[in-house]
């Protein structure tokens, strides 16, 4: 799950870069997308508004994931997030 949220920021900073470039002419690359065609400029956004709404949706299954870990099975992962230790079960 990590290492998809993390692709999915590089995908939006990416596209992001690559659309302020384009429709904007503005950031540090806009002579690499200077050039494009509105239809391919409307493409890197279209993927970006999608990368950016999937990122949304994940991170709030993060969190149901974390919650429902939290209420139901009661390992207490919220408390080692902040502390660094996990609770041993006794046997």
């Amino acid at each position: 799950m990590l290492g998809t949220l993390l692709v999915l920021l590089l995908v939006i900073v990416l596209t992001g870069l690559a659309s302020e470039g384009a429709i904007e002419f503005e950031g540090p690359f806009v002579s690499w997308f200077m050039d494009l065609s509105v239809q391919e400029a409307r493409l890197i956004m279209t993927i970006h508004h999608l990368a950016s709404n999937l990122l949304l949706l994940l991170i709030g299954a993060h969190l149901a994931g974390l919650f429902i870990d939290h209420v139901i099975h009661k390992t207490g992962v919220i408390r080692s997030m902040f502390t660094g230790y996990k609770a041993q079960k006794h046997v």
